[in-house]
């Protein structure tokens, strides 16, 4: 009597090596693909919180919510006072109500606000225009002349390369400017951008910018299209 011996199934050697050389190539084209997808996701999340705060600060100076020297102007707001966790400078009686930013800006630490893979800060004007960030003990350093026409702010990835890479910047005129971020590196709480890394002339949030040209932080910001 014949004795019909059972194939074994299964994948040979050759073939499990063909299946894992296919999915070393799907993972090497998909992977960066998915990164590029949430850095892209993150960035175009900042500049869309940049605008809003732009719109928030021109309510708030219209409105005359902040008036520290009372002389009718209305002035630019931290994120603090925008978001209702602390009583904006120079009203008694409490924080904002309703609040102008939802309530993850109440969260500003040292100065920064994170939220989705990007910092960012506010800086107001002292009476030099020099850029203050947002600490209590800033708060009384704030101009009240010049913080009726100037703010700026920045947003820089939390972790470079991982949440994002490009910077960006605001200002009281509206445009918001981005930077490939290549020569400053402005990465979490490492670097930081300076008030006026942005402007032409350091030392002021009060100067002039101009898309194209080295700033004065060394890198070259371009009006956002």
């Amino acid at each position: 009597m014949k004795r019909h011996q059972s194939k074994t199934l299964g994948f040979t050697l050759v073939e499990l090596l063909i299946v894992i050389a296919i999915i070393s190539i799907i993972t090497a084209i998909a992977v960066p693909n998915l990164m590029n997808a949430r850095l892209s996701s993150n960035e175009a999340a900042a500049i869309s919180l940049l605008r809003s705060l732009s719109s928030v600060q021109i309510q708030v100076a219209n409105r005359k919510f902040i008036d520290m020297d009372a002389d009718g102007i209305g002035e630019y707001g931290f994120f603090g006072e925008l978001s209702g966790a602390i009583q904006p400078r120079a009203i008694p009686g409490g924080a904002l109500l309703p609040p102008l930013l939802v309530g993850s800006f109440r969260q500003v630490n040292n100065g920064i606000v994170t939220r989705q893979g990007f910092h960012f800060v506010v800086y107001l004007p002292d009476v030099n225009t020099l850029g203050l960030a947002e600490t209590p003990a800033n708060y009384p350093l704030v101009d009240p002349n010049a913080a009726e026409s100037l703010w700026c702010a920045y947003a820089w990835p939390a972790d470079f390369g991982s949440s994002g890479r490009r910077a960006y910047f605001i200002n009281h005129v509206g445009e918001v400017l981005k930077t490939d971020n290549s020569v400053q590196n402005y990465n979490g709480t490492v670097t930081i951008p300076p008030p006026d890394a942005a402007y032409m002339v350091a030392g002021s949030i009060d100067g002039l910018y101009r898309p194209g040209q080295v700033a004065s932080d060394g890198g070259t910001w371009t009006v956002l299209q």
